[in-house]
């Protein structure tokens, strides 16, 4: 198994990003070693920069390996979001890596109300919220309630969005509609 601090430490790049997905390969005890580098508390810049890097090679494990998203995983993950002095970049990669997970048995409730945080935060990167929605989007199909709640919060401020999240709001405001007109309830 590589080393995964000593090779994050060094540098990010795709080439290295894939390296450690090929030496994942779907397993949770790596995936464990990976987690281990997070720190939620720590505000150093050393590691901050080493939460971003864990974070790019974590949306990747979101994309190739969507069954190591255990909700521990995933509680794991969202922990240093709440800290402020986080690297942008790691919302942005986290959220990505949850947007296409799964939900049809398991819906984390800390990843709902993380991105519904995200989505709503207009201090918020641009992609991190665009993300967001789509996660919520995703989420909706198995809660609608979840995404009538999105569409109540983003439908005010909908003219005054960056051109990428109101795109995604537009599709999750659409997702809700279909979904009410399949249940024959108008908006």
């Amino acid at each position: 198994m590589l080393n995964y601090r000593t090779i994050l430490t060094q540098g990010i790049s795709k080439t290295i990003v894939l390296q450690i997905i090929t030496d994942i390969n779907n397993d949770a005890l790596k995936m464990e070693h990976l987690l281990a580098l997070i720190n939620s508390t720590d505000v150093s810049a050393v590691a901050i920069l080493l939460n971003y890097r864990v974070s790019w090679v974590i949306s990747h494990c979101g994309i190739n390996f969507p069954t190591l998203f255990t909700t521990q995983v995933i509680d794991t993950v969202l922990n240093p979001i709440n800290n402020k002095q986080q690297h942008s970049g790691y919302t942005r990669n986290v959220i990505r890596a949850c947007q296409d997970l799964n939900f049809a048995n398991n819906i984390n409730t800390n990843l709902v109300n993380t991105v519904f945080d995200v989505a709503c935060n207009n201090s918020e990167t641009i992609a991190a919220r665009a993300f967001a929605i789509t996660t919520i989007q995703h989420i909706g199909k198995y809660e609608p309630d979840i995404l009538r709640e999105l569409v109540l919060l983003l439908n005010p401020t909908l003219a005054y969005m960056p051109r990428s999240v109101k795109y995604r709001a537009q599709k999750a405001i659409q997702a809700y509609d279909n979904y009410q007109s399949k249940k024959g309830v108008k908006a």
